[in-house]
């Protein structure tokens, strides 16, 4: 057992030797092997002494020191072959304190590399044709989705799109009727949910009221005996902030606590890949979104998160995968969703305040550019996405963001559109008017200054090059 508390590259007490014997320049298997042997021999003089505790917790797989640093000096202290390191001159206890402080600085410096070594949360999922039908009627319907190594995927749309079930089939807590999910290579679609390393964050009703935070913590990795598990939990329990409430229930937490605790359960499963669903999640988990960018900062695992919340998917996502009654409509970067919307489901789903769309007329079309009537005001030109071509549908309405209206005085040229200001939202030295004009409602953002007043008169400039043009259908064209 003595091998395995020696060797083993991630055990907590193997690291603070390592770290320390390099703060004194000296082989850390010499370090051990001699304090192993000067252990052992105190120990056995005398079972009552600090050497004997010392010795056992050393043989113990798995244990992690109340203070490894504290620990390692403690046993330096009290060998005599600590004399020898020392260089000759310096004084011990000075010596100790100055190396003791390099292998902290050390130790956290080489934290986040430790848990990346320990947890590989770095799974590639692939769903192939996945379809979910519930009493005759899919749910979730051919549905082709990949998610790439150290990614976070969202799963954005509205309540009943299907971005919880589509999480719950990969999780394995939802059959798939049709289709594959594929786990780093493995077909998974019929192994059941214990056996596919997928952590789920799906709800605090999860926990265990009658038990502490620590024990509701324990409970996720006592079943694995697997060497290191203690440590690891210990290290993600730090990671999470979560030391000062681990003998609380979790009646006593705040939402966030709540969150941040079944993540931390999540977490010590060693799972491949991570699941998220923000709607179960009651109150406020903004913190929690936080812990999440961050622990994707120190960790890079592979995230797939289900979310009805734009905003949210914006901030955390490098892809966005948007639902609509179980299809997908667009795969992509946020930044591309948002400048380059595939139809207008999208374009209205992502951007906050919502894209403007205003009914068009069409005039005529000259290369890829459209000739468009908008509320009367003739030759507003557009340039087309796609090449027009005989099969190109017409246009049938115009969107555009509400930063890409310019408000300007009714009498200064370029004006398109006039308007009453209806309401007025200001936030700081930023704010949003909404003017009611003969093609709709429209929303701009601007400076407070530039706002106006409410039932006063303006003009509207639409800036041409951010036009977005969408067919009957939705389609952008």
């Amino acid at each position: 057992m003595a091998a395995n508390s020696n060797d083993d590259p991630q055990s907590e007490f193997f690291l603070a030797a390592q770290e320390f014997a390099r703060a004194l320049g000296v082989d850390v298997e010499v370090l051990l092997a001699q304090y192993l042997q000067e252990a052992t021999d105190t120990a056995a003089a005398d079972p009552d002494c600090l050497k004997s505790t010392e010795i056992q917790l050393f043989l113990q797989d798995g244990v992690l020191a109340a203070d490894r640093i504290a620990h390692i000096e403690n046993c330096m202290a009290c060998t005599a072959m600590a004399e020898t390191i020392v260089p000759e001159g310096s004084n011990l206890a000075d010596y100790l304190s100055s190396a003791k402080l390099q292998a902290e600085e050390r130790l956290q410096r080489n934290k986040s590399t430790w848990l990346q070594s320990r947890l590989s949360i770095d799974g590639r999922i692939v769903l192939q044709g996945v379809t979910r039908r519930v009493s005759n009627v899919a749910v979730v319907d051919d549905l082709n989705l990949s998610v790439e190594s150290g990614e976070i995927c969202a799963l954005l749309g509205p309540k009943g799109s299907g971005t919880s079930i589509v999480l719950r089939m990969i999780a394995g807590l939802e059959p798939v009727d049709a289709g594959s999910v594929i786990l780093d290579g493995t077909d998974v679609t019929h192994i059941p949910a214990g056996r596919r390393r997928v952590a789920s964050v799906l709800d605090s009703a999860s926990l265990q009221s009658h038990l502490s935070v620590g024990e509701n913590i324990a409970s996720a990795f006592e079943f694995k005996r697997t060497y290191g598990a203690r440590a690891l939990a210990d290290e993600i329990v730090v990671l999470l902030d979560l030391e000062g409430v681990m003998g609380q229930t979790p009646a006593s937490l705040s939402d966030a606590q709540r969150a941040r605790v079944v993540l931390a359960r999540a977490l010590v499963s060693d799972p491949r890949l991570l699941l998220f669903d923000s709607m179960p999640l009651k109150g406020d988990i903004s913190s929690l979104w936080l812990e999440i960018a961050e622990l994707h900062r120190e960790l890079g695992p592979t995230m797939v998160i289900s979310t009805h919340d734009q905003a949210e998917a914006m901030r955390l996502a490098d892809r966005i995968c948007v639902l609509l009654n179980g299809r997908v409509l667009q795969t992509g970067r946020p930044e591309d969703l948002y400048k380059r919307p595939d139809n207008r489901a999208v374009a209205g789903l992502i951007g906050y305040p919502q894209m403007n769309f205003l009914p068009v007329t069409t005039l005529g079309n000259t290369g890829n550019t459209f000739s468009l009537s908008i509320a009367g005001v003739e030759d507003i030109t557009v340039s087309s996405r796609f090449p027009i071509d005989a099969a190109t549908p017409a246009p049938h309405a115009v969107g555009i963001r509400p930063e890409h209206v310019l408000l300007t005085d009714l009498n200064s040229s370029g004006v398109e559109l006039a308007g009453t200001v209806v309401a007025i939202a200001r936030a700081g030295d930023t704010a949003t008017v909404t003017v009611a004009t003969d093609a709709g409602q429209v929303i701009a953002g601007g400076t407070a200054a530039e706002m106006g007043k409410i039932g006063e008169r303006i003009g509207l400039i639409l800036l041409r090059e951010q036009l977005h043009v969408f067919a009957e259908d939705g389609r952008a064209i």
